[in-house]
């Protein structure tokens, strides 16, 4: 899509691991083409059972999915890593928000992100850094509490904030037509 409003025609899945989702993603391919695949990567698809884990492994595995699908199936990939409310209010929530550890693994998978993604040939944004400028242009700390509808999922607001992420490295498709 030329947009961030054409972003919303797109098909979405959710409620797996990442490594699931592109096995599901890899299955929507088989069958239709797409120009272009935007990954809202979940933090939580790199947790392991109850938080536990190496988050920064299970990404790093995922976005080699994600590259050996891109070779099967070629088109753009763009990856935008979402982040839990609690993390992008710490400030606020302190010891009411995550745990220093979880807070660290959320971190760690924002350090290693832009440049595992880089090295497969993908687009990247940062949920975080959106979250930070948009409290900032709001000029308040409860600015963040807007874009989510609980402690995980996106408002109206955040999703127009996010298509508005991706639109920005998206750009025009190059063949001059929306993805289906």
């Amino acid at each position: 899509p030329d947009t961030a409003a054409g972003l919303a025609q797109l098909p979405g899945i959710g409620g797996y691991t990442g490594r699931r989702a592109i096995g599901y993603a890899k299955r929507l391919l088989a069958k239709t083409r797409y120009e272009t695949v935007v990954y809202v990567a979940c933090q939580n698809d790199f947790m392991g059972s109850r938080g536990g884990g190496d988050w920064t492994r299970g990404a790093e595995e995922t976005l080699r999915d994600l590259a050996a699908l891109q070779k099967a199936f070629p088109c753009r990939i763009g990856v935008l890593l979402h982040t839990y409310l609690e993390y992008n209010l710490a400030d606020l929530l302190q010891r009411k928000g995550w745990s220093a550890e979880w807070i660290g693994k959320t971190a760690a998978l924002r350090q290693i992100m832009p440049q595992a993604c880089r090295g497969h040939g993908f687009a990247y944004t940062d949920w975080s850094d959106a979250v930070a400028a948009y409290r900032q242009r709001e000029t308040s700390v409860f600015a963040a509490f807007g874009l989510y509808s609980d402690q995980c999922h996106l408002s109206r607001r955040g999703n127009e904030l996010a298509a508005e992420q991706i639109a920005a490295w998206l750009g025009p498709s190059p063949t001059g037509t929306a993805s289906p």
